[in-house]
């Protein structure tokens, strides 16, 4: 690096020495003088210079510009590198040690935040109460829940009406506090039969829903896939929708298909025998009747609400709920 700064300072002073000249000088004259002897003529031409007879001024010297900061050479490097004669100060990290000290409190702050919160979790807590009695319980348990029940047909549009309009809004306010039935409406036959009002393909239907209630005793479930086949009842029992419904609803397709044909049918027949006979002891004849307490509460016929003395609406049946479970 000096080598190279050395060449190009000895070119810029060369440079300005030959513009002072061209600057300073002006340029020389010409004169040609002829002289004649002995028939030869002599042409002598001399060049003389204006201003010679002054002194010219002496042209600037040039000097090397002086560092602003000394710098002395590395003896390692040589020429390629310089180094400052004086190395910078050093300053204490005063700063950093403060931030770290700054820290430390946020930091166990955040630790006893993190350990409350972790205790917190790992309290124990009560079981929620829902609507689902199990087999055998005690009496008491039972009578504290309010009974509640639809009596349906399987491809029936009132039914899908009931369903989705009443009993399905109702039982997502008060699961907690019904003790709720899907019965199906249908006619014993004399060989321990059925018959159902819109053939064989409705008993079927009504075999399948009472099937996931079995197997599925929550209302979440057994009653949501009932109402997802519902909603499309002209097609039950297609293998499709029956499927597609099982699959919404986490319900295992495989065991609800044992079910159905358990003892080559005869275990289905027989819930469904059972339903039947449960809606005419209750003399319940028309789709979609809904009981409350063991009480006819409304009926939807015809795509009508009829005898709903206390109203068809989800806020009326809930605050009879209500009124009920805290008598």
């Amino acid at each position: 690096m000096g080598a190279h700064r050395g060449c190009s300072e000895h070119r810029t002073v060369h440079r300005q020495q030959r513009q002072f000249t061209t600057s300073v000088l002006p340029p020389p004259t010409t004169s040609v003088a002829s002289s004649r002897t002995d028939d030869t003529t002599t042409t002598t031409t001399t060049t003389r210079v204006a201003g010679l007879s002054k002194a010219s001024p002496t042209p600037p010297r040039y000097r090397y510009p002086e560092p602003d900061t000394p710098v002395v050479m590395d003896e390692k490097h040589g020429y390629l590198e310089y180094r400052l004669a004086t190395p910078p100060p050093s300053y204490p990290m005063t700063s950093r040690v403060t931030r770290r000290k700054g820290l430390l409190p946020v930091l166990a702050m955040a630790a006893l935040f993190a350990w409350s919160c972790w205790g917190y979790l790992r309290l124990p807590t009560a079981p929620a109460r829902t609507g689902v009695v199990p087999d055998g319980a005690p009496a008491a348990a039972v009578k504290d829940l309010v009974p509640l029940e639809a009596h349906i047909m399987s491809k029936c549009p009132d039914a899908r009406d009931c369903l989705r309009d009443l009993v399905l809004p109702t039982m997502m306010k008060v699961q907690d506090k019904v003790n709720f039935t899907l019965s199906y409406i249908g006619t014993p036959t004399e060989n321990d039969g059925v018959d159902c009002k819109h053939g064989p393909s409705e008993c079927m239907g009504n075999i399948i829903e009472l099937c996931a209630a079995h197997l599925y005793p929550d209302p979440k479930i057994n009653l949501g896939f009932t109402m997802c086949l519902t909603r499309e009842y002209s097609a039950i029992p297609d293998r499709t929708l029956v499927e597609d419904c099982a699959l919404e609803h986490a319900i295992d397709i495989q065991a609800l298909n044992d079910c159905a044909t358990e003892d080559d049918g005869g275990f289905g027949v027989g819930m469904l025998r059972d339903s039947v006979r449960r809606s005419k002891s209750a003399g319940v004849t028309k789709s979609c009747t809904v009981r409350l307490n063991e009480e006819f509460y409304c009926v939807r016929d015809d795509g009508q609400w009829k005898d709903c003395p206390h109203g068809a609406g989800v806020n009326d049946l809930v605050i009879a709920i209500e009124k009920l479970y805290r008598s």
